[in-house]
């Protein structure tokens, strides 16, 4: 009896948390390229017959854990996905559905672009569920377009705006990327701003290496998603999504090229900071040479005993600093004529 009440009030609980669940949007498509926003009543309520509809959620909202495990026709490992802390790109065919999971640039305001975002999407023959924890753009204007009547007409034709707005951003970041290294190629030409450089490029390489390591994968789960025998996309939208996936290989192979520029151009910061210490420590090596005879003579003569040549002669200091001075001239002649410096 004990063991029952406790799970009633599990399951009161439960209910409690479910009706504190919130979705980022609930959009029912009319099929025209516009969609309206449902309240939690009508998408308790909704049916597959009523048309398409789109859920998009926050997956750190406990209450959205709540509500997925409610859905009897999503499975265990979907909700998993759907759920997880940190996920990598790849797609996965489940039956007659189809779970994907992408990555973006963090365009979101006081935020890394490169700090890769990622949006998780299950969509089945009726409905896709979403989820995400930072701000997607391509998903906002997805919305926006929605509103307006100029969105997408069909679930399948909104993965494909998703995937093509992630890359589109994708290659705005990889041609910012490419700009910012030519003009540290030319920073790279002032030997002033050796050290400035040197800093800069680092950041652009680890720049480079976070993007490339996010977008293999993606480029392999938008391949898988083209293996998979899927009846919910018609072949063009898989056309649609090659072209994607050939934009964003030219991304890579652009990141690609940036690494072994990135890595000439540490090479030559190397052997600038190189040549530059070379020569200063060339010139402290033939100012060396020079005070090294002349603070013998100096030495020799400054040691306090009897007998010193010149010490009653008031001329004798006025002689020696000239000696001294010819033979510094002699000497700079002599490293000269042997091409020292």
């Amino acid at each position: 009896m004990v063991a029952r009440n406790s799970r009633g009030r599990g399951e009161d609980h439960l209910e409690d948390r479910i009706a504190e669940f919130k979705p980022l949007h609930a959009l029912l498509l009319d099929g025209k390229g516009g969609a309206r926003e449902l309240t939690l009543d009508e998408i308790s309520n909704w049916s597959a017959d009523q048309g398409l509809l789109w859920i998009h959620l926050d997956y750190t909202d406990s209450a959205t854990a709540d509500w997925l495990t409610q859905q009897q026709d999503i499975p265990a490992v979907v909700i998993d996905a759907l759920l997880a802390e940190n996920t990598r790109p790849r797609a996965l065919q489940i039956d007659a559905s189809l779970l994907l999971a992408l990555r973006g640039v963090n365009l979101n305001r006081d935020a890394d672009p490169h700090d890769m975002v990622s949006v998780r999407i299950y969509l089945q023959s009726n409905r896709m569920i979403s989820t995400r924890r930072r701000r997607l753009q391509s998903v906002t204007e997805l919305v926006e377009a929605l509103h307006s009547g100029q969105g997408p007409t069909s679930l399948a034709d909104l993965i494909v705006a998703i995937v093509d707005g992630l890359t589109v951003r994708i290659g705005d970041q990889v041609m910012e990327l490419d700009a910012r290294l030519e003009q540290l190629e030319e920073l790279m030409s002032d030997n002033q701003r050796l050290t400035q450089s040197r800093q800069a490029l680092m950041e652009l390489r680890n720049i480079n290496s976070r993007l490339r390591r996010y977008l293999s994968p993606q480029r392999e789960a938008l391949q898988q998603l083209l293996a998979e025998r899927l009846t919910i996309l018609d072949q063009t939208q898989k056309n649609q999504i090659r072209e994607t996936q050939d934009a964003l290989l030219r991304h890579i192979e652009d990141l690609d090229l940036m690494r072994e520029k990135t890595i000439a151009a540490h090479d030559a910061l190397l052997a600038s900071l190189s040549d530059q210490l070379n020569s200063r420590m060339y010139l402290l090596s033939i100012i060396s040479g020079l005070f090294l005879p002349l603070g013998f003579f100096t030495g020799l003569l400054g040691v306090n005993v009897g007998g010193m040549p010149g010490a009653d002669n008031p001329m004798a200091f006025w002689l020696f600093c000239g000696a001294l001075g010819v033979m510094s001239i002699g000497m700079l002649w002599l490293l000269k004529k042997l091409r020292w410096f």
